[in-house]
């Protein structure tokens, strides 16, 4: 067994989970394994994997997986990945999981014209009353997320002290883009 993580995130430009965050080390990753039937074969850490490990001939279904979907905000992420591989009596079978971001990447980043205007400003990404990461000014890193149901709200004071606020929801956010 072996894991091939795909690092690539679609954003604006082509760019790199770890342009984001520090990648996980492949030994961190859980896989499975699950026989046709749905049976689980075998469950635990990829270096707790035994590659001298007898399977029945037959067909069979890879899992692996880091971190929690469920376990959102800055430097969270979550990938996963799945591998369908047949054994056959008496041969090695060589099996790599191609993993990639499952959750999505969500950055506020403020123009210099903005920073200038507003002395003070925070935003937030929230679901119902839950939030998942707060940006204070100055705040640059990205926080990972389920795209399902995701608000950001706003809070900004301009130079004389007036505070405008806002609040709008982020809909079509899909599992690894950058936003």
């Amino acid at each position: 067994l072996s894991i091939n993580q795909d690092q690539v995130l679609e954003d604006v430009t082509k760019s790199n989970v770890s342009d984001y965050t520090t990648l996980p080390s492949l030994d961190n990753f859980t896989v499975s394994i699950v026989d046709a039937a749905g049976g689980v074969f075998w469950s635990g850490l990829i270096n707790d994997w035994d590659p001298e490990t007898k399977l029945l001939a037959g067909e069979y279904t890879a899992n692996a997986s880091y971190g929690d979907l469920e376990n959102e905000g800055f430097d969270k992420p979550y990938f996963e990945g799945t591998q369908t591989f047949t054994v056959a009596g008496d041969q090695i079978t060589d099996v790599v999981i191609p993993v990639a971001l499952g959750n999505t990447v969500v950055r506020v980043e403020c123009t210099e014209t903005f920073k200038n205007y507003f002395k003070d400003y925070s935003f937030s990404l929230v679901r119902g009353s839950v939030e998942l990461a707060k940006y204070v000014k100055g705040e640059d890193k990205a926080a990972f997320v389920d795209a399902y149901g995701l608000s950001i709200t706003g809070k900004c004071t301009n130079e004389v002290g007036q505070v405008s606020s806002f609040s709008q929801e982020l809909t079509g956010l899909a599992p690894t883009k950058a936003y």
